[in-house]
């Protein structure tokens, strides 16, 4: 449950443990994988995500992109990085 979460929350930009309780306590789509069970706590989050479950996590993850790929839903043959520019307002005036 706490790996479907997490991933759902890495999917909506949600990378924050104090963020991501949040999300399941208000939010419908968390709510739903939680499947009405009580939301986690923050640091239960943060303790799955980097505690001693933390190889077992990446080893989750290169295998839910490994089922990705086998389904055609993504392919490794390009790499895409974001190159935006944002002005800054330190030098605004001067």
């Amino acid at each position: 449950m706490l790996f479907k979460v997490l991933v759902h929350g890495y999917l909506c930009g949600i990378y924050s443990s104090r963020k991501l309780e949040e999300a399941c306590q208000y939010r419908i789509d968390f709510r739903w994988l939680l499947e009405d069970r009580k939301a986690p706590d923050h640091s239960t989050l943060a303790r799955f995500r980097t505690g001693r479950c933390k190889e077992a996590v990446e080893e989750l993850f290169y295998q839910f992109v490994r089922k990705l790929e086998e389904m055609g839903e993504t392919d490794h043959k390009a790499v895409f990085l974001d190159g935006t520019k944002l002005e800054s307002r330190a030098g605004w005036y001067t």
